[in-house]
């Protein structure tokens, strides 16, 4: 189903069903950016689980603040992991027309998360 078109700068880009990704090449397109997302992110909440549990630190996001308030650390996960799954929503509405978009979307929130990990193992590296 998907054919490969020559663009007028002569490089070849692939095409599929009328320039939408079918879901099976979208997969392939981003696997290792959503990969190294969920990683991030589940390094995200074991570092904030950890640090919570290690004693007074206060969660620096409001929102998350308020779950974590309101139902423990459960809320925490349940939240962060809500988080996740609607970048990967956003992620797949937009790679279905523009995935180098979505690719640009998906690094972004790598980064933004990578960022949040690397200040929280510093945290815990100092309360330890």
């Amino acid at each position: 189903m998907s054919e490969e078109v020559r663009r007028r700068d002569g490089k070849s880009r692939s095409k599929s069903k009328g320039n939408v990704l079918t879901h099976s090449n979208l997969h392939t397109h981003l696997s290792g950016e959503v990969l190294l997302f969920l990683c991030f992110s589940i390094a995200d909440v074991v570092l904030t689980f950890k640090l919570l549990h290690h004693g007074g630190h206060v969660e620096s996001n409001p929102v998350a603040k308020f779950f974590i308030d309101s139902w423990g650390p459960k809320g925490m996960v349940y939240f962060k992991f809500v988080m996740v799954a609607f970048v990967f929503l956003i992620v797949q509405i937009i790679a279905h027309k523009r995935v180098e978009t979505a690719r640009k979307l998906l690094s972004f929130a790598i980064l933004a998360v990578g960022a949040v990990v690397a200040y929280s193992a510093v945290l815990y590296m100092r309360a330890v």
